[in-house]
């Protein structure tokens, strides 16, 4: 394992840590590369720790790595933080590759139980996304309506309804269920819920108002990034857009969302080299709801 352990981690180009870093705790407090370099530590006195191995795969979820994260959990088998915790991640690396999998190993973790309420909501939002990537609609609503049946107040359920809403082109029902989630509380997920209808509604200024709520108090954040990146690109800033997705963090990850703006934002400034390299990388993602169409628009779907 080590040679791909050691490759994972000169990827990444996390800073060196201590041999005392626990990766999971590193994790935990939104350190993926660090965790990536300390996990890389371990395996390098004990090669065949398969719990290393799955927090290396952990640590490419969080970066935007999905189909290296996938190849790295394969290499986990027998990895009791795996069974507890990892799979979560694991279905979160197969969502933009096999969805109908990653709804599998979600459910199966929410079903094993032991879970506090918040990481079974998690959970639960987990799965509407999943069958969202699948495009199976009716699953991702009886999800959501078995969620609201245990916490019927939970905002970031009725987000994820918002979201389902949209993707049937329905506004009107996503602003309904985003007030519902406000009377509540103002998750992430909520604000991101928010920007995405208010550029679907062409009102990018207030998109951009709400990536940069949600950016306050937290870690750096892919999604957060891909919004603000996609409200300036809306409000005519190309460059400020480009500017936005500059850090390592949002430059060098697969994350398809991040992608799919990067190939709009390139399109803009006319960067067509850079968009045939980047096409490659969104290739990894054949038949995305996301990408499929938009490299096809572009015409760099071959």
């Amino acid at each position: 394992m080590l040679p791909l352990a050691t490759a994972l981690g000169c990827a990444l180009a996390a800073p060196s840590v201590s041999l005392n870093a626990v990766p999971p705790q590193l994790l935990r407090r939104g350190r993926p590369r660090t965790a990536i370099t300390a996990a890389n530590q371990v395996l390098q006195r004990r090669p065949d720790d398969a719990d290393a191995m799955a927090w290396i795969a952990a640590g490419w979820v969080a970066t935007g790595h999905p189909t290296d994260a996938a190849a790295a959990f394969a290499l986990s088998s027998g990895s009791a933080w795996y069974e507890d915790v990892g799979i979560d991640a694991h279905g979160d690396a197969l969502r933009s590759l096999q969805p109908t999998s990653a709804a599998v190993l979600h459910t199966e973790r929410l079903r094993m139980g032991d879970l506090r309420d918040a990481r079974a909501i998690r959970l639960y939002l987990d799965i509407i996304d999943d069958h969202r990537m699948a495009g199976d609609i009716e699953s991702a609503l009886d999800t959501a309506a078995e969620a609201l049946g245990r916490w019927p107040r939970a905002a970031a359920v009725q987000a994820a309804l918002a979201d389902v809403s949209m993707d049937l082109g329905d506004l009107e029902a996503a602003g309904a269920h985003l007030w519902q989630a406000r009377r509540e509380s103002v998750t992430l997920r909520v604000h991101l819920a928010e920007g995405r209808l208010a550029l679907l509604e062409g009102r990018p200024g207030d998109a951009l108002q709400e990536a940069r709520l949600a950016a306050r108090g937290r870690g750096p954040s892919l999604r957060i990034s891909a919004l603000e990146a996609e409200s300036l690109r809306q409000l005519g800033e190309p460059q400020a857009a480009a500017d936005a997705l500059a850090p390592m963090r949002t430059h060098t990850t697969d994350a398809p969302d991040v992608l799919a703006v990067r190939l709009r934002v390139n399109a803009d400034l006319g960067a067509d080299r850079e968009n045939r390299a980047l096409a490659t990388r969104a290739r990894k993602f054949p038949g995305h709801p996301i990408l499929a169409p938009l490299l096809q628009e572009l015409g760099l779907a071959n």
